[in-house]
């Protein structure tokens, strides 16, 4: 009979450093940024090229990762890298999409009932923002479960829409 033997255990990984906001060069101050994440398919849409080096998001949420549903009027799925909370907001005008959202996820988050002192400081740090490319296959594929849940919800409830709707 074969004897098992243990695994090796694998060294602890040494620990991260903790993510510092991102400083600007010529002041040293902090400054707050937004990085999104955009599927190929939105940054065509929004006709912006990503950063080639991104800095990390300094919101209190963090980064957002977004892309299209190709739906009648078209839709763009924002989810959340840290909380996977997911937001639905027009799409058109493609142009306005990154200035609409800090105040379309104002909504959202007053919606969720969270305080207005956190909802002002997410959306003033939201003012400078950062386009970069997606960077996580494990979140491409919640945004692709998140789209076929939207997909199954739209087709079962016609009259819902995206909209701000009280």
């Amino acid at each position: 009979m074969f004897k098992k033997e243990p695994l090796a255990r694998r060294s602890a990984a040494a620990p991260r450093p903790p993510l510092l906001p991102f400083r600007t060069i010529t002041s040293g101050k902090m400054r707050a940024m937004l990085v999104v994440h955009a599927t190929r398919k939105l940054l065509e849409r929004l006709r912006v090229r990503p950063a080639d080096a991104i800095a990390p998001s300094t919101t209190i949420l963090g980064s957002w990762y977004a892309t299209v549903l190709f739906w009648r009027p078209q839709v763009a799925l924002w989810i959340n890298e840290r909380t996977l909370l997911p937001l639905l907001i027009p799409l058109a005008p493609a142009a306005s999409l990154l200035d609409r959202f800090p105040d379309e996820l104002a909504v959202l988050l007053q919606r969720l009932g969270a305080p207005s002192s956190f909802v002002a400081a997410e959306v003033e740090q939201m003012a400078e923002r950062q386009v970069a490319k997606t960077a996580s296959r494990s979140l491409l594929g919640t945004m692709n479960e998140f789209s076929c849940l939207a997909d199954d919800y739209r087709r079962r409830h016609p009259a819902a829409h995206c909209s701000r709707a009280t």
